[in-house]
C-alpha cells in the first residue's frame, strides 16, 4: 500500500467520523497528520498551542502552512510555564507541557460537546526516545495515526514532497533541554527567531549570556 493511501487509512479508522483535532505545531510530522486528516474529508480543527515558549516566527509559519492545506486553526493558550511540574526541571518537563496541551484539548471538546479524537504527530522514530510527552498522550488517549501506519521520518517527508507541503524540508526545530529554566527558555526562541534566516537551527543550540540580547536578570 502507498504512503497516502496507509495513512488515509489510518486516519478514518482511528477517527471513525468523529471531529478530528490534530495537535499542530507547524512542523513536518503534525503537518502531514494535519493535512492527511483533511484529504481524509474529516471535520479538522489545528490546534496551535501558544505560550511564551512558541516562537514568534514558528507561531506565524504554522498559520501560513495550515492555510496552504486548507486547514482551520485555532489557538490554544496552554500556559505551561505555570505548572510547577514544568518549572520543577526535573527532567520530564515535556510530560507536563503535551499535558497542558491536550487537556486543553478535552476540555475544549467538552465545551463544544463534540465527539472527538485526538491526533498528535508522533511516528516511529519517536519511540526510542526519551519522550516523556508520549506518557501524557497514552494518559489521554491521543492517537498517532503515523505510528498506526507505520512511518518513519523519511516516510513523513516522502509524503510531504508528494504533497508539495512547503515544509517537506524543514529542519527539526530544537527542543530546549528540560534543565533550562522558564527564562532561559525564552531567551533561546528569541536567538532561534534571530538566527532563522541562516538556516542554522538544524546544527547548534545557543544559550547567550543576558547582555547579548540586552534583557534584564
Amino acid at each position: 500500500m502507498e504512503l497516502e493511501d496507509r495513512l488515509i487509512a489510518a486516519v478514518r479508522s482511528a477517527a471513525c467520523g468523529r471531529v478530528a483535532y490534530v495537535c499542530y505545531s507547524g512542523g513536518v510530522d503534525s503537518t502531514v497528520v494535519l493535512a492527511a486528516s483533511v484529504r481524509a474529508g474529516l471535520e479538522t480543527i489545528a490546534l496551535l498551542g501558544v505560550s511564551p515558549s512558541l516562537a514568534a516566527s514558528e507561531r506565524a509559519d504554522a498559520h501560513l502552512i495550515a492555510g496552504e492545506i486548507g486547514a482551520r486553526v485555532e489557538e490554544v493558550e496552554t500556559n505551561e510555564m505555570e505548572l510547577a511540574g514544568y518549572r520543577a526541571n526535573a527532567g520530564d518537563r515535556c510530560y507536563y507541557c503535551k499535558s497542558a496541551l491536550y487537556d486543553t484539548v478535552l476540555a475544549l471538546a467538552d465545551r463544544r460537546n463534540a465527539d472527538e479524537v485526538i491526533f498528535v504527530g508522533t511516528q516511529v522514530d519517536d519511540l526510542g526516545e526519551h519522550r516523556p510527552g508520549l506518557q501524557a498522550a497514552i494518559e489521554r488517549g491521543v492517537v498517532a495515526p503515523l505510528v498506526d501506519a507505520g512511518f518513519n521520518k523519511e516516510d513523513v517527508r516522502s509524503l510531504a514532497r508528494s504533497w508539495n507541503l512547503s515544509n517537506a524540508e524543514k529542519p527539526v526545530v530544537l527542543l530546549v533541554d528540560d534543565n533550562e529554566s522558564p527564562r532561559r527558555i525564552l531567551r533561546q526562541r528569541h536567538v532561534q527567531t534571530l538566527l532563522r534566516p541562516l538556516n542554522h537551527l538544524r546544527l547548534c543550540k545557543v544559550a547567550p549570556p543576558l547582555q547579548l540580547l540586552n534583557l534584564q536578570s
